[in-house]
Parts: structure tokens; sequence; C-alpha cells
């Protein structure tokens, strides 16, 4: 079956470029005599269902979604072809996911289970990197519950079970990342623009933002929540000479101080800058951000690592989320776990607006403040933060394990 034929009977209208790529090389190892996909037989959910745990509704969804495709050898095709796109060919998968194709006309209610059934099909990809590391089978099980909270996500936005997170997912088949107690982790490049020194002999480290930054008048980075500011602001340096370092530095509340800082690299060592290595934190949406349990998991990410991941050197942990916005330590009581969570790091501006914290907490966006629900103390702070002309955002924000202790407060 071509490219061609594929679309015409599923879509007329899908644009089809991100399709035809790689078409041709899929197709060569599809099953045409027997049309057979192991991955779309009920036997294969069967296999999985004791890692996935799918709730009974979800299990009846992805079981219709499989007997539809089955019914379509347009479909069939198409599975395979996104399959072997994202689990068997190299490459890079985001352009895939960004043009990923939209079924509605075809599938009708289980058009947003086409992207479940091909995240399960790479489960044994997923398996065979947790035997080559040697991490337990409960990691596994732990990891992948994040699919049904996914999947519960897209039911509440959409009244019908599915999935619109597909490129995070794919984080949990390829072995990207793993839950470990409270908290997700992941191994990624530092992002943010900033080098980090620690005193040769003192307790004392400063992070100082990287050069060419247009900071804002406020000490934010310069259109954050769509605010330009060229009358007040200004752009960083960052210089070495004479054996010294000259730059702005972040202070770690948050923001970039206008006056910069000279360290002397006989009392300074660099230990921290972008593009190394360090262990990204992620915070699932299923329960109370406990501190305990999330110094529990930061504790358990340094043995994890340490023992599945020993090719590795991480000097740090961070955590980029609207979670670690300073604001929110202004609107929530001090021991409230979210305030606790955000004093253990050193926190960073980055730019960014609201979107993210008003569609975490009021799922949706854009919030009418007038009839968004006012049930928790966090949506009531925020609420009256914003009658008020507030604007939320995100922040970064690390831990150099050299310090860590969880409890203390930065």
């Amino acid at each position: 079956m071509t490219i061609e034929e594929c679309v015409q009977q599923l879509a007329p209208d899908l644009l089809h470029d991100m399709l035809r790529e790689s078409w041709r090389e899929t197709q060569l190892d599809f099953p045409a005599k027997t049309m057979e996909i192991d991955f779309l037989q009920d036997t294969w959910l069967d296999r999985w269902q004791p890692v996935l745990k799918l709730c009974d509704e979800a299990l009846d969804a992805f079981r219709r979604t499989c007997r539809l495709i089955r019914e379509r050898p347009a479909l069939v095709r198409l599975c395979w072809h996104l399959h072997c796109r994202l689990f068997r060919q190299g490459g890079d998968s985001r352009e895939l996911i960004r043009h990923w194709p939209v079924l509605s006309a075809t599938m009708g209610r289980d058009a947003g289970m086409l992207a479940v059934v091909v995240v399960v099909s790479g489960m044994p990809f997923a398996e065979a990197i947790y035997s080559y590391r040697n991490i337990p089978r409960q990691t596994m099980i732990d990891t992948f519950a994040d699919l049904s909270l996914w999947m519960r996500s897209y039911r509440e936005a959409h009244g019908e079970w599915g999935l619109d997170q597909l490129n995070w997912l794919l984080h949990h088949v390829k072995g990207e990342l793993f839950r470990l107690g409270r908290l997700q982790f992941m191994l990624r490049p530092l992002r943010a623009k900033a080098r980090v020194y620690s005193h040769k002999v003192e307790s004392r480290t400063i992070a100082l933002c990287e050069a060419d930054t247009q900071v804002r008048g406020d000490g934010l980075i310069n259109g954050t929540n769509g605010i330009v500011d060229d009358e007040t602001g200004w752009r960083t340096e960052l210089r070495e000479e004479d054996g010294q370092v000259t730059g702005y530095p972040i202070d770690p509340r948050g923001f970039i101080r206008r006056e910069p800082v000279a360290l002397s690299m006989q009392d300074w060592r660099v230990v921290l800058e972008r593009g190394e290595t360090v262990l990204d934190i992620h915070i699932p949406e299923d329960g109370k951000m406990d501190f305990d349990r999330c110094g529990e998991s930061i504790a358990l990410a340094q043995t994890f690592y340490a023992v599945h991941f020993k090719e590795y050197t991480i000097r740090a942990f961070t955590c980029s989320s609207w979670l670690m916005d300073p604001q929110l330590r202004l609107l929530l009581p001090k021991e409230s776990n979210i305030v606790r969570f955000q004093r253990e790091f050193y926190l960073m501006p980055v730019l960014s607006n609201d979107t993210s914290a008003l569609s975490r907490v009021f799922g949706r966006y854009p919030v009418d403040l007038d009839s968004a629900p006012r049930d928790t103390t966090l949506k009531r702070a925020i609420l009256e933060w914003m009658e008020a002309g507030g604007r939320m955002r995100n922040a970064s924000g690390f831990i150099l394990i050299s310090d860590l202790d969880w409890g203390r407060q930065v």
C-alpha cells in the first residue's frame, strides 16, 4: 500500500508529508501476507498489563481501538509506520510527533487512543533497556504508572480516553526517565544560562548569568509573561581575565542582580555550567508533594544512578517548573510542601509565562478569574494574586550534590 492509498482511505485532507518520509522503508518489513501485527492483538495488552496497570475502562478503550485498527488495513499500515519511526529507526522523533495524524473522522471517539497503542507497542524496547541496566521490575511499574495519569488527564479534558503527551511518554519507553518514590528523574544537559562557582574553602556558591542575556529592571528575563522592558533593562556580560571572572550574579531567590561581581579564580572554581549532565527532577501529579518523601526520592536517585548509570558523573539536581516560581513563597504558608521544596534549591529565572501554572492548577488555560474554583489554598492564593494584577511564571533551580543536605534551607 502506498502512502497516497493509505491517506486516501483514512483522511484525504491529512497532511502526509511527514508520513511520506521513510514510508517505503517501513513497509518493506510489514507482514503483508498475514496483516497481523503483534502489538495490535489482545495478547499484547495481556502481556504488558501487569506493568501498565490500566483501569478497566482504559483497558476496554485500548482493546476497542485495536479492534478498530485491525478492521482497517490502512490503519494497520499507519500504526506499523508510526511504530517503526519511533522505535525501529534512529533519528529525531520530534518532527513526527509535531505532525502526529489526528484521525477523528476515521477513528471517532478512539482517535486519542492511537498514541496509546503506539506507546505500548514500544514496551519490549523499554524492557530491553531495563534488562541491560539491571533495573528492578518494580521501578518499571512505578515509572509507567505515568501512562494512566496522562490518559486520565486526557479524559478529563476531552471526555474520552486517549493521550496527548506522546513526546513525554517516549522518555519512559526509551529508558530516559525513571520514577523513584515520589519524584521522576531524567539525565539531561543543564539548560540554564548560568555558570556556577563554589568557594574553594568556604561553603559558598554563586551562579553567574551567561553573557548576552537580556534582563528586565526587576531582574527577570526580558519577555517573561510577555512583558518587555527596554528602558530599565540591561544585557549581561561574563568575562574571564587576569585571573578573575566578572559577571552578574543570580540571587538564590530567583532573579538576576544588576550589580556585577568579580571572583578570583584563586578562591573560586567552576562546578557547573550549561551542557553538563545533571539529574532533572519532575513531579508527577498523583498526590501531595510531601516534603519528606521528596527528600527520600532524591536519596534514592543518588543510589540508583550510581548503580545503573555508572558512566555518568552527576554534580547536581535541577528542576524547572511552575512549582519553582518564587512568588509562591509570598502566596503560601512557609510550612507548605511547595515552599519547603523550593527552599532546597538555588533558584534561577527562566523565560516563561503563566500557561503551565494555570493549566496544571486549574486544568485549563486561560482561566476565568470570576468562575474558577477556589476549593484549595493554592487556587485561592493564585486567583487573589492575579486579581491584584500579579502573573504566575516558571523558574528553575539546582542543588549541588556536594551541598545536598535535605531539610537545610538555602
